[in-house]
């Protein structure tokens, strides 16, 4: 059976021009297909095909992980 595991924290606050490396797993590591990282508010930050993100401003957004049919997901404060 396959997972995909989100082993960073659920819920994150950055400051505009923090970076931050969202961690993962998927298992079995040899199912694992292809993820797709978005940010729903772009403005606010983004996020890169490799988990990185980037946050651009202060605000809200909410960052998703989806590898086939599995979906995790990682709220995001910018603030100063």
């Amino acid at each position: 059976m396959q997972r995909f595991v989100l082993t960073t924290e659920d819920s994150i606050s950055l400051h505009p021009g923090d970076t931050f490396q969202i961690v993962y797993e998927i298992v079995p590591a040899e199912a694992a297909d292809e993820i797709k990282w978005s940010s729903d508010n772009e403005q606010t930050a983004t996020v890169s095909e490799d988990g990185l993100f980037t946050a651009l401003a202060e605000g809200q957004c909410t960052v998703t992980g989806t590898a086939g049919e599995y979906t995790v997901t990682v709220e995001v404060v910018c603030s100063r």
